[in-house]
């Protein structure tokens, strides 16, 4: 299931004739929007989002850019990074029986980062002496989550680092499980699963849509 979403994403991504480049102003810490001419479909079901960086203590207010609604729904956003998941995208797994199972929960999302993410990111792939070629282009990166949504936890299954062109400059598949609970209130990471979480209880009837549309089937 994980390995269909990623195609549909990317494909969806690469074949656009419409790609959105969001470019940093470093000194004002604003994101500025730049659309191809001839543009049909603004980045279709992909890693990118609607950017606005903005004090922390404005983390959780609204951006006043934003691309369709339909398709990307942003959480927050802070001085480091702007935090979206793809809600086109975003389905309930496979259980053990063959069919969907509620209690799993899959979403990509996407980071888009500031000058200091970005800053940090590269400083600290040098620190661990990898390669940092092309990193001068680092806009942000795309992590694929899978919710155990009983145990409360989220499981990164992959992290790609992107590109201004929205391509991985690498890819991670180690898996990381995270538990919930165990995030603060007021943590970044914490306020953007638990969004997610939130935002997928109150939208059951479209998560599972999504799901029979990409075969799976609830058990009768």
């Amino acid at each position: 299931m994980i390995r269909i979403i990623r195609k549909d994403l990317r494909s969806t991504l690469r074949n656009g004739k419409n790609i959105l480049h969001l470019n940093i102003v470093s000194k004002k810490h604003s994101w500025r929007k730049i659309l191809h001419r001839g543009a049909k479909k603004i980045l279709g079901a992909s890693v990118v989002a609607a950017l606005f960086v903005f004090p922390v203590a404005n983390a959780l207010a609204a951006p006043s850019g934003e691309l369709p609604k339909d398709t990307f729904e942003w959480v927050q956003s802070t001085s480091m990074s702007a935090y979206y998941f793809n809600k086109e995208q975003i389905c309930y797994g496979k259980g053990a029986d063959g069919y969907i199972d509620r209690n799993i929960l899959i979403v990509p999302t996407v980071k888009i980062y500031g000058d200091k993410q970005i800053e940090d990111v590269v400083q600290k792939r040098r620190w661990r002496m990898e390669s940092t070629d092309g990193y001068g282009d680092l806009i942000g990166a795309a992590d694929y989550l899978e919710f155990d949504v009983a145990a409360n936890t989220v499981t990164i299954t992959e992290h790609d680092d992107l590109d201004k062109n929205w391509w991985p400059l690498t890819k991670n598949t180690d898996a990381k499980t995270i538990k919930i609970n165990e995030l603060s209130e007021k943590a970044v990471d914490g306020i953007f699963y638990r969004a997610i979480l939130a935002w997928a209880k109150n939208n059951d009837k479209i998560v599972l849509d999504h799901s029979i549309r990409k075969g799976l089937s609830l058990k009768k």
